[in-house]
């Protein structure tokens, strides 16, 4: 028995090398206190009495989770309309919550009168997972969606364009005029000049996010992804006042209403202004044909007012507010243009034809770099990953290699003496015929353990990896090497695969 009981710990040990950091089991939190009740008498109306006749008390526990288990001097335990109905031999003092999913909690309090009712609420942690940036908002200037899907802000100026590469079907974009899902990315239009945006999504903690001011009818890029979920602790029931209390004690129902909200005045009305047409055609200035696919950018201010591209004959049309704009002109194959003075938009406008000159294709020098020899050894460090110190001895340096399987044995050593001292300390802790202070001992022996064993795994793991780099990296020993060659042997009429091994001095 006690050598399968040990093979089974030896399993275990090799799972939890092979995974990663163990999960780490949660503690209950206490919604509401042990309290006697003043308005509930269930321990009267549904009385039960123990061995000596003498009528005990309820405790009422509720939940918002399953599988649990109490412990204690306890006669009785029912489940009524998803509460706890836990009757109690008059006098106990302490009870014990029991969970799979949870550390035990132990609970001591005054002791318990016959034909009394109880009350006790627990709650479970909220688990919530966090939303991280893989790649920061950027601006991507040769992308024109914001212009080809434009949506204006209530101010009627052209909003810029989010692209946020986000799996998450569902989401809220706080402070956005508009936001639409497309295969796999948000497209969120959000109003120029904007700092801040905050995302919201079911179980994830809200992310916001604060860069420089957005520019209008411009297109942004950003990644972001989901990660590992976090512990989040939900805060307990905020007390209720002596009034209220005062008013419960004499029988009332209390009900409050909280003071009604001033309305909001209303905002005064924004006119838009008027917009006219602005139109356009891009030459080549050599032979005076039109340039298609051409960026074409108006700006006010300093700002991008609005671009697009040229059609197939180099035209580009524009709708725009009355004001001054400048023109910029670029083609991947001509020198750009900018226009030196502005020019003002009262009404439909006809820009000046725009002639670019081609730009000479410079041909590249070739340049040849010297070939260098990689030092690393793939086959060594294969050999240390399996056994470590194998890639080092192998290349001659046995010493090393010998040193390096100590060390790891060790610390895998350290790794089982720890997990197995943290689950005796566990299994101190289920028992309930201990005390508060052997409780107390036991809890914090095991949380140092487990601390400790999650240090050792962590140490192990890089130790572990910085051996197989150095394998790698390792120059063989001149003195002494080692070869590993495939072959075959005979084997009764036929051949069977083997390795030959050539040892050179």
């Amino acid at each position: 028995m006690n050598i399968e009981r040990t093979t089974r710990k030896i399993y275990w040990l090799f799972f939890l090398l092979l995974c990663s950091l163990p999960a780490e089991a949660q503690n209950l939190l206490v919604s509401s206190p042990f309290a006697e009740s003043k308005v509930r008498n269930e321990a009267v109306t549904r009385p039960r009495v123990d061995f000596n006749h003498d009528t005990c008390a309820l405790v009422i526990v509720t939940l918002d989770f399953e599988d649990v288990d109490f412990e204690g001097d306890i006669k009785l335990i029912q489940l009524r309309d998803d509460e706890w109905w836990i009757y109690l031999s008059p006098g106990a003092n302490w009870l014990t919550v029991l969970s799979e999913k949870h550390l035990p909690l132990r609970i001591e309090f005054a002791p318990v009168r016959p034909a009394t009712t109880y009350t006790l609420g627990l709650k479970a942690p909220v688990v919530l997972k966090n939303l991280t940036v893989v790649s920061a908002l950027s601006e991507e200037i040769t992308m024109l969606d914001a212009s080809r899907f434009r949506r204006n802000d209530d101010r009627g100026r052209g909003c810029a364009l989010l692209r946020i590469g986000l799996l998450l079907p569902e989401a809220e974009f706080v402070g956005a005029v508009a936001s639409e899902y497309r295969r796999g990315e948000w497209w969120v239009w959000m109003p120029a000049d904007v700092r801040m945006l905050t995302i919201r999504a079911e179980g994830y903690t809200p992310l916001t996010l604060t860069f420089e001011p957005l520019k209008s009818l411009i297109t942004y890029v950003m990644t972001i992804s989901q990660s590992d979920a976090q512990v989040v602790y939900m805060e307990p029931e905020k007390p209720r006042s002596k009034a209220v209390e005062n008013q419960l004690e004499a029988g009332k129902v209390v009900a409050q209403v909280p003071e009604p909200k001033p309305e909001p005045r209303p905002e005064p009305a924004v006119v838009a202004p008027q917009e006219y047409a602005v139109t356009g055609i891009v030459l080549d200035k050599k032979g005076k044909n039109p340039l298609p696919d051409a960026v074409v950018v108006l700006r006010q201010d300093d700002s991008v007012a609005v671009t697009g591209l040229t059609n197939a004959a180099g035209q580009y049309a524009f709708t725009v507010p009355e004001g001054l704009y400048s023109l910029a002109v670029s083609h991947s194959e001509y020198e750009g243009y900018v226009s030196k003075k502005p020019f003002a938009v009262k009404r439909a406008t006809t820009v000046d034809p725009v002639r670019l000159t081609a730009v000479e294709k410079v041909p590249e020098p070739v340049v040849k770099r010297p070939k260098t020899e990689s030092g690393w050894s793939w086959a060594a460090a294969l050999e240390s990953t399996v056994v470590p110190g194998l890639g080092q001895g192998l290349k001659g340096h046995w010493g090393k290699g010998i040193a390096t399987f100590v060390g790891e044995a060790a610390m895998a050593g350290g790794v089982v003496g720890t997990y197995f001292l943290a689950q005796d300390q566990l299994d101190v802790l289920r028992n309930s015929n201990i005390s508060q202070n052997e409780f107390n001992t036991a809890k914090s022996s095991y949380d140092a353990y487990r601390i400790m064993n999650i240090g050792l795994i962590g140490l192990t793991a890089a130790f572990h990896v910085y051996n197989i780099i150095r394998a790698g990296t390792m120059k063989p020993s001149k003195q002494v090497s080692v070869a590993v060659t495939p072959s075959v042997l005979p084997a009764m009429g036929t051949v069977s695969p083997a390795l030959n091994m050539t040892f050179s001095f």
